[in-house]
């Protein structure tokens, strides 16, 4: 016969196994649900970004900002500085803070820099090189902490060893196995069976 104290010891290791496993257990939703908020809110900062290029025409001032031409700094103050030309320098500020600040999303690893490349492609790359003896001058000459814009050269910099690496061939290469194995229709094809499913519904 089992005495009382054996049992009341195996009650109370169970107790222990018990509240152990309840802990593990929450602990474990707990993290999958922070997990799915963090992503959530990525996805969000994402889309706010998206809509932010395509929607407040950064994407067209990338565009114009590409096509000014300077041979530099005091050129480009003539040309294109706040005197000179206002409408132009106040459209290359939105383009330049908004690499700025999508530099500290990415350093604060707010953005993954592939996201930020599937937003605007290497476009804070290439305005970086186009530009950098500009913001140079203007840390010289203007910006009281001469660091303007750098978290902007931080996003230029290491987008540019990212993709010297070879690190967006692994990213590439990932969506390139995701992609269904399966051949499309053409589009007649494609046509037709859209009026088929249609008519089935």
């Amino acid at each position: 016969m089992i005495e009382l104290s054996v049992v009341r010891d195996l009650v109370a290791i169970f107790g222990v196994i018990a509240g152990f496993t309840y802990y593990v257990l929450t602990v474990r939703n707990n993290q999958k649900n922070q997990q799915l908020t963090l992503e959530t809110r990525q996805a969000q900062l994402y889309m706010t970004l998206y809509n932010t290029v395509y929607n407040q025409n950064i994407w067209d001032r990338i565009i114009e900002a590409r096509g000014y031409a300077f041979t530099g700094y005091e050129d480009f103050m003539e040309k294109y500085g706040p005197n000179s030309n206002p409408e132009a320098y106040s459209k290359l500020q939105d383009v330049w803070w908004f690499f700025t600040e999508m530099g500290v999303l990415v350093y604060r690893g707010y953005l993954d820099l592939t996201d930020c490349m599937y937003l605007v492609s290497s476009s804070p790359l290439d305005v970086w090189i186009q530009y950098e003896p500009v913001i140079e001058g203007l840390r010289e000459h203007h910006y009281r902490s001469g660091a303007g814009h750098i978290s902007w050269e931080y996003l230029a910099k290491t987008m540019y060893q990212t993709y010297y690496s070879g690190g967006l061939d692994d990213v590439y290469a990932e969506f390139e196995r995701a992609i269904p194995d399966i051949s499309l229709p053409t589009l007649e094809e494609f046509t037709t069976l859209s009026r088929e499913k249609k008519k089935q519904t």
